[in-house]
């Protein structure tokens, strides 16, 4: 089915009918042209009518490869700001939000989710979240996001919304994969001449990076443990041309809203976040051109996973509660001798974008932690993706059969004779069990264990134990050989 795009669904008659003190919603899948639809459709309207816009994006990589796009052409009309820049000028130097959008008559919020969504790590996003509910008089507000829901529970009110349909089957092979050692193995599997993004926490991508050569390893600026090991190269790379020219890079979420990766060899993209929102964003960073499929390997989430992130957020819910029922001096002559989350703010106010967030977080989990097979999280996912389980692999048990036929392969006529010979092919075989059901005792690694083991993976390869030598040499020696079933 073709993509659709926001520009098929808002021309300039649509455009026409805002009007001064609107907020618009536009929703619609990550790569459907939202920021497009500005520097494209809303441009060309605003400069006919001499109006100015304020485009905003979340991060520095997105704006300046905004910049890259328009040029100098369009700046006439358009001006390109970070959330961060106008939350900046507001704390540090006392201005007002509605004098830093004074002379703008359209205000994008591009990545909308970023006020609610960024709260976990940026305290100051809720700056700019009071002017959903009440917008300024003589602006026009757009909203433009993939993934709106958390916007929309802090309000639900917007005088004009358009969405756009959702389609992943681009999406040929979808994983779930259970152990974080499993990423190293799909990336061992994947032809040279393909690339890969794996998105996780800072820690896990940059020990990662450090296992593969030609791969780079990227994060914020902010990031105050491991900035200096980012790949500035490859951040200014991708800004000027859309893509990277390491065959795996392995981000944060620096890279997870609003970029652009235009490349047919990204095939592969693996991803470790919890929250839907941000597995959602990342996978939209690689634009789909015509008749592209990538595979998609996603962490599974089990239910202690679950639970762990939906207690954070009631633990923060509950502090709220607590300081709404407390004075100020009550409050922080509690927490006097102990560690206050930072959704109460040192003047004792209560950052709404975190307890929106939080709130967030306790509906969508409570739902998913109450599914009685502890497979809430992946349901979730498949849902949103419009993927069954049909559709799925697990990848433990992809790339176990793929890891060990190619093993059985090289050693296909080869004689193993009992001692460190074959308990170098015992070794190398079991270390590539990833499949967490089958835990296999050092005394049961036999032929037989072995064969069953290819029997269950459908493996046209088994083990023989019973073979002797009888030349000169070995006098009888009993060794191990591979064969191939006959097809």
């Amino acid at each position: 089915m073709p993509r659709q795009y926001i520009a098929d669904i808002i021309p300039s008659s649509e455009i026409i009918k805002w009007k001064p003190g609107d907020r618009i919603l536009i929703t619609s899948q990550t790569g459907s042209g939202k920021s497009q639809w500005v520097k494209d459709q809303l441009y060309n309207y605003c400069k006919d009518s001499c109006k100015k816009i304020l485009l905003l994006s979340n991060r520095t990589l997105l704006k300046n490869q905004n910049f890259n796009e328009i040029g100098e052409d369009k700046t006439d009309v358009i001006t390109l700001k970070n959330y961060q820049t106008i939350e900046s000028a507001v704390l540090m130097f006392d201005k007002d939000v509605e004098g830093v959008f004074n002379k703008y008559d359209y205000i994008c919020y591009d990545e909308a989710h970023y006020l609610i969504s960024d709260s976990q790590f940026n305290p100051n996003t809720d700056i700019l979240m009071g002017f959903i509910k009440n917008p300024p008089k003589d602006k026009i507000l757009i909203f433009l996001t993939a993934t709106p829901q958390s916007l929309i529970r802090y309000n639900s009110i917007f005088e004009y919304k358009y969405t756009g349909d959702s389609d992943y089957t681009y999406i040929d092979n979808f994983f779930f994969y259970l152990k974080d050692n499993t990423v190293e193995n799909i990336l061992r599997s994947i032809p040279y001449n393909e690339k890969a993004i794996y998105f996780g926490n800072a820690l896990d991508a940059f020990e990662l990076s450090g296992k593969f050569s030609e791969s780079q390893f990227i994060c914020s600026d902010s990031n105050p443990h491991f900035s200096k090991r980012s790949s500035k190269s490859t951040i200014r790379e991708i800004e000027s041309t859309d893509n990277f020219s390491c065959r795996f890079l392995f981000s944060t979420k620096v890279l997870d809203n609003g970029i652009n990766i235009v490349s047919s060899n990204l095939k592969h993209i693996i991803i470790d976040m919890i929250d839907p929102i941000d597995l959602i964003q990342c996978l939209g960073r690689k634009r789909i051109l015509d008749n592209e499929t990538i595979s998609v390997y996603v962490k599974f989430k089990n239910g202690k996973d679950v639970y762990n992130f939906l207690k954070k957020a009631r633990n923060r819910i509950k502090i709220v509660d607590e300081r709404r029922s407390m004075s100020k001096e009550e409050f922080f002559k509690k927490y006097a001798r102990k560690p206050v989350d930072d959704i109460v703010m040192r003047d004792g106010e209560v950052n709404i974008a975190k307890l929106f967030h939080a709130k967030y977080i306790n509906t969508l989990f409570s739902k998913l932690i109450s599914d009685k097979d502890n497979n809430g999280y992946q349901k979730e996912i498949l849902r949103i993706l419009s993927k069954s389980s049909d559709d799925t692999k697990i990848a433990e048990n992809y790339y176990e059969q793929k890891t060990l036929d190619l093993i059985l392969e090289s050693y296909i006529g080869k004689k193993m004779y009992r001692g460190e010979e074959l308990d170098v092919f015992k070794t190398l075989f079991f270390e590539n069990i990833f499949s967490p059901k089958r835990k296999i005792d050092v005394r049961n690694r036999g032929a037989d264990t072995i064969n069953s083991i290819l029997d269950d993976d459908k493996s046209q390869y088994r083990v023989q134990d019973n073979n002797r030598d009888w030349s000169v040499n070995y006098n009888g020696k009993r060794y191990w050989v591979v064969y191939k079933l006959p097809t």
